[in-house]
């Protein structure tokens, strides 16, 4: 190609590719934080792995364009992300710190910022983004059995928080 053409073609190019990002942006931000959120409990934590996780799965275009189901895989980056702050990131909240007479809603976000990271996520997938037992093994990276053990185990430890807490 000359540098005519290349002239010619770049721009192109360049507005596709503008296209193609903001295509996926827009595709994968709101699932991407609402899933984040389910996890880390602060928005301002959520965008920033929402936004880490977009940005390292459009980096992976390669990979990501021969996946079947691309949301499912989008997701499954996001849930590792958001794992990983967890862990990078100790937690602070006690239940106590919540207030004499917190709305339920702020007591429910205590409760399960109380919780272990593998249980807020596998509560986030399931109940907040009503993912089937499939969805969430292949989110978590988990045989489909344990979900429903994990599962369990998170409903038990979070009505004892909530029970807790009253």
């Amino acid at each position: 190609m000359n540098d005519a053409t290349r002239a010619l073609v770049t721009p192109i190019i360049l507005s596709q590719d503008r296209d193609l990002v903001g295509e996926f942006l827009n595709r994968y931000r709101d699932s991407s934080f609402r899933i984040a959120m389910r996890i880390l409990g602060n928005q301002d934590a959520a965008e920033d792995v929402a936004q880490e996780a977009i940005i390292r799965a459009f980096r992976s275009w390669d990979t990501l364009s021969g996946v079947e189901n691309q949301a499912a895989w989008v997701r499954k980056v996001v849930v590792r992300c958001a794992l990983n702050a967890v862990e990078r990131t100790p937690n602070h909240t006690e239940l106590s710190d919540v207030g004499n007479e917190p709305d339920e809603s702020v007591l429910v976000q205590a409760v399960l910022e109380s919780l272990a990271p593998e249980h807020r996520a596998v509560l986030g997938l399931a109940v907040g983004e009503g993912l089937s037992y499939r969805e969430i093994a292949d989110a978590l990276e988990i045989p489909i059995g344990t979900v429903g053990s994990r599962l369990n185990s998170a409903k038990a430890a979070f009505k004892r928080a909530w029970e807790g807490s009253r």
